[in-house]
């Protein structure tokens, strides 16, 4: 899933704005704070700094969210749709 610009400042600038009211009700400055501006600057100032938003990345077959992952070394991944396929195969952006 790719955000557009907009959406990237607006996540950022959201992140910025509950550490500014988090900040305000405890009264002084905190390493947890700190933290959450800085991630919130990184986001705007560098898309890719964003979290993987999945874990288990993208079916091969229909690119819908991989959702189950076998437990084992050449396990494989349960996407929402029900295919199944090699995890090493899954896909790390969805299929447009």
């Amino acid at each position: 899933m790719s955000l557009d610009n907009e959406t990237v400042e607006k996540l950022g600038n959201s992140i910025l704005s509950i550490a500014s009211v988090l900040r305000k009700i405890q009264g002084r400055q905190s390493e947890a704070l700190d933290m959450l501006e800085n991630i919130g600057t990184s986001i705007i100032n560098d898309p890719t700094t964003l979290p993987r938003l999945a874990p288990y990345g993208y079916c091969q077959d229909c690119g819908k969210l991989g959702s189950n992952r076998e437990r084992s070394p050449n396990g494989d991944t349960t996407c929402s749709a029900g295919h199944k396929y090699p995890s090493t195969a899954a896909l790390e952006t969805p299929k447009p």
